[in-house]
């Protein structure tokens, strides 16, 4: 609700009026492959929710509670399946309804969440931040991968020691 009137505010007022049209007959159509990405997200989390539902005794996990070290390791399946080319929306719209039984504290979920969201689009070269960046600057995508790779390998164990102070104060 502060965003567009403090945008509006500080908004240049020498043609104000041409840059809102134009925010809105061109601006907001570059908009539709994220709006399309989580769209998709919502049904496949929908979908999965529902299929967990129709099952008659729900599904088996081999997981009895979803604590520090499960959320670690689902961090670093996310973020290498995001080196695949899959986006970590999907993922996190993925493992949501998969672990919502067994009752996950909500911190450390939003926490797994964000952290996944993050390091995943900031290190898969297959994200659309990281191609823009090699084609901007002639970057070849092998050694983006390979640059990569090892800030994802730390990001995932800064994250491992973040999850483990979230344990000790818990």
């Amino acid at each position: 609700m502060v965003a567009p009137p403090f945008a509006l505010l500080l908004m240049p007022r020498d043609d104000r009026r041409t840059r809102l049209r134009r925010h809105f007959t061109q601006g907001l159509q570059g908009l539709a492959p994220q709006f399309a990405l989580f769209l998709a997200a919502g049904v496949i989390s929908t979908g999965l929710t529902a299929l967990l539902a129709s099952l008659p005794h729900g599904l088996d996990l081999p997981l009895s509670h979803f604590g520090h070290w499960q959320a670690w390791c689902a961090l670093g399946l996310i973020v290498a399946i995001a080196f695949t080319g899959v986006h970590p929306l999907i993922g996190i719209a993925t493992l949501a309804p998969l672990v919502a039984p067994l009752h996950p504290d909500p911190t450390l979920l939003g926490m797994l969440f964000l952290m996944s969201w993050a390091l995943g689009t900031g290190s898969s070269p297959l994200s659309g931040s990281n191609l823009a960046i090699c084609v901007r600057y002639g970057i070849k995508a092998r050694h983006m991968l390979r640059w990569n790779l090892a800030y994802a390998f730390g990001g995932w164990l800064a994250c491992g020691a973040v999850f483990a102070l979230h344990a000790a104060a818990a």
